[in-house]
């Protein structure tokens, strides 16, 4: 809700500006937003996988290591995307 937020009131600001401004703003906002969540997204779908696996197998304590790495991975993943 945030993010689709912050990407809505930038494109109505940049809209008063002019139409090329808007135009920069929505392709800007587009193309991060699809390599964040396109990254992100593709990671998490890798993770459901594995826990969904170790849930069905019974393997409880794999299913904990998964969960943990996972966070700590995406988390970091996150914190550098957000830095680019």
């Amino acid at each position: 809700m945030v993010g689709f937020g912050m990407s809505t009131s930038t494109q109505i600001i940049s809209g008063h500006l002019g139409n090329l401004e808007l135009a920069a703003a929505s392709l800007g906002n587009n193309g991060i937003q699809m390599f964040a969540y396109g990254i992100l997204m593709g990671m998490g779908s890798a993770v459901e996988t594995l826990c969904g696996q170790a849930y069905g197998a019974q393997k409880y304590e794999m299913l904990g290591i998964y969960l943990l790495r996972s966070t700590i991975l995406l988390t970091g993943t996150g914190f550098f995307i957000t830095l680019i």
